[in-house]
């Protein structure tokens, strides 16, 4: 006997009629549907890209056909009212999907999350962040990183890189965290919003991964210092030594601690992000490019620098001391470098 349809499937029925009721995290009746259906689709997308699993992309095609079947539906209005709900990162894994199959069709696909009230004043390098849902905001500008690095869109471009900009150097703490209770506040007036529950770790996991994507673009000094900057501070920061629990805020004012997670009866956002960021200590360390290799992150580390048939071996006290010495192995002799706490470019 065929299943009923359940309350999701009727909430998705009634938003492709144009029927929509949205706010923060309610479309229809249903807790932010399209952020919960990014996950799966970043799943698939994985599953297919680091295990060459094919069963896994044919099925996010599937999947995509099905949104598509939803989202072609609505007209524009339509469409910016639903996206006042959190959507994820929807449109990230529909660029990634164009980009896994050469699909354009997953690529304008990708244009259905494109969130106006958002997107049109950061395309014209106006902050208008102050009273936003941080952790809404930034999965949406990483899609559009994404997209601009698969499509060369300026106007993407323009967005992803000024956004970036105005979260890292005008509303991050210094453990390169942002926003109170979850939210944006006014740029560059922190001392106000210090105390209290700061600081979302799933804010700081998204906005690692612009900065990495970001230096591989164009590396530039910032990229480097801020993701150094939030790897020791916060993430580091948030989790348990002792037995691995992750941190859901990790708080920087006076009187607060850290809210650690109960790893088997709730799992929020930041436990999955959580768990993530801890695997992900080496991603950024080096990039390397042609000739040329940079050493980011001041981390214990060996790298296989290929190309040049290079070794790089790191040695460092950092943060707990200010010594760091390289060795380049596999050349003639061995090459030791005193590195100040700075980002080093080399040269093959």
């Amino acid at each position: 006997m065929p299943e009923k349809p359940g309350p999701r499937s009727e909430g998705y029925a009634e938003v492709s009629k144009g029927n929509i009721r949205s706010s923060f995290f309610d479309l229809n009746g249903m807790w932010s549907p399209w952020y919960t259906l990014h996950k799966t689709f970043a799943g698939l997308r994985d599953a297919y890209r680091y295990a060459d699993n094919r069963t896994a992309l044919e099925l996010e095609i599937k999947f995509a056909t099905w949104a598509e079947s939803i989202l072609l539906k609505l007209d524009e209005a339509q469409t910016q009212k639903m996206l006042n709900t959190e959507f994820g990162g929807m449109n990230e894994v529909l660029a990634d999907l164009y980009a896994d199959t050469g699909d354009q069709r997953w690529l304008n696909l990708s244009h259905h999350f494109d969130h106006r009230a958002v997107l049109d004043p950061l395309s014209r390098r106006e902050d208008r962040l102050a009273g936003l849902h941080g952790n809404t905001q930034v999965p949406k500008l990483l899609g559009v990183l994404a997209r601009y690095i698969y499509a060369g869109d300026n106007s993407d471009g323009a967005a992803a890189e000024f956004f970036w900009d105005a979260v890292a150097l005008h509303h991050s703490f210094a453990t390169g965290g942002h926003g109170r209770d979850e939210y944006f506040g006014p740029p560059d007036r922190l001392g106000d919003r210090v105390d209290g529950r700061t600081d979302e770790s799933c804010n700081v996991y998204n906005i690692l991964k612009m900065t990495r994507r970001l230096f591989a673009i164009r590396p530039e000094i910032k990229y480097a210092e801020f993701e150094e900057r939030a790897l020791f501070n916060h993430v580091l920061g948030s989790i348990d030594p002792d037995d691995g629990r992750t941190c859901y805020m990790v708080p920087v004012g006076r009187g607060v601690q850290h809210e650690y997670q109960d790893m088997m009866r709730s799992f929020t956002c930041c436990v999955g992000s959580g768990m993530e960021s801890h695997g992900l200590h080496g991603d950024g360390i080096y990039y390397e490019s042609g000739d040329r290799l940079w050493v980011n992150l001041y981390a214990p580390s060996t790298a296989n620098w290929q190309s040049a048939g290079v070794g790089i071996t790191m040695e460092t006290s950092f943060p707990e001391g200010d010594a760091a010495r390289q060795q380049e192995w596999e050349r003639e002799g061995v090459l030791e470098l005193e590195l100040c706490l700075s980002l080093v470019e080399i040269r093959s």
